[in-house]
């Protein structure tokens, strides 16, 4: 009897053709998308130059920003070292043109830097101090314009007010001081009142400028501020306490 051997077959093998099509294929593939991997990285790269670009370029203004207004609060005060007068010459007022000059070009080429609002507030008190009380009145309503923020909080207002009364514009130089008062405290607060005060003794409203005296009076008795604010009151012929 003859027996018939069962064949087992082979395991399947992958063919070689087929080996090499598969790598193929995967080689191919990635050969599409290398384009796009590298351009995706380029962009990735790109945006962090240009970060970094900016980022250097914000630091170099800052500190370019800082250096030039440095150098212009240096020059005003070199400015203000004049020479002692000799005996019997009059005290000569600073030339600030130079110092001024310095603050204006600051303000332009750094405007919208806290160094740019700085130089601008500087130019404000120059024109003020050198006399040139117009320019001084436009610089300041423009700086408050700009940034009002900014120029609260290095009292813009209050030094508008000061060129506005220095121009004999007391009504609304009155009511700027007025506005002022319920944003400070002390001294400063004190010093609002008796200047809102005299404003409107100024402008011809009596009735206001009185109660802002006796104001004064009550709320920093037993102060110079008091004492000024009731001799004022004694020179408009009115008593501090308006029951008495």
């Amino acid at each position: 009897m003859s027996y018939i051997r069962k064949r087992i077959p082979k395991k399947k093998t992958s063919d070689p053709d087929e080996l090499i099509s598969y790598s193929q294929r995967l080689l191919d593939s990635a050969r599409e998308h290398v384009n796009m991997i590298i351009y995706a990285g380029g962009a990735i790269l790109f945006v962090a130059v240009i970060a970094f670009g900016m980022m250097w370029m914000k630091g170099n203004r800052e500190a370019a920003a800082q250096a030039a207004l440095s150098n212009a609060v240096n020059l005003y005060n070199l400015s203000l070292q004049t020479e002692e007068p000799s005996e019997g010459e009059e005290i000569k007022d600073p030339d600030l043109t130079m110092a001024l000059e310095s603050f204006q070009e600051v303000a332009a080429e750094y405007e919208g830097t806290s160094q740019g609002k700085a130089a601008r507030f500087y130019t404000v008190n120059l024109l003020f101090r050198m006399g040139r009380l117009q320019e001084a009145a436009e610089a300041a309503r423009s700086f408050i314009v700009m940034d009002p923020e900014f120029a609260d909080r290095v009292n813009g207002g209050i030094l508008l007010a000061r060129i506005l009364e220095a121009t004999e514009q007391y009504p609304e130089a009155a009511e700027i001081y007025n506005r002022n008062v319920a944003k400070n405290q002390g001294d400063l607060k004190a010093t609002l009142m008796m200047d809102a005060a005299r404003c409107y003794e100024l402008s011809g409203d009596r009735d206001r400028a009185v109660d802002l005296y006796r104001a004064v009076v009550k709320e920093f008795e037993e102060t110079g501020f008091s004492v000024r604010a009731d001799t004022k009151l004694a020179i408009l012929g009115v008593r501090a306490d308006p029951s008495l």
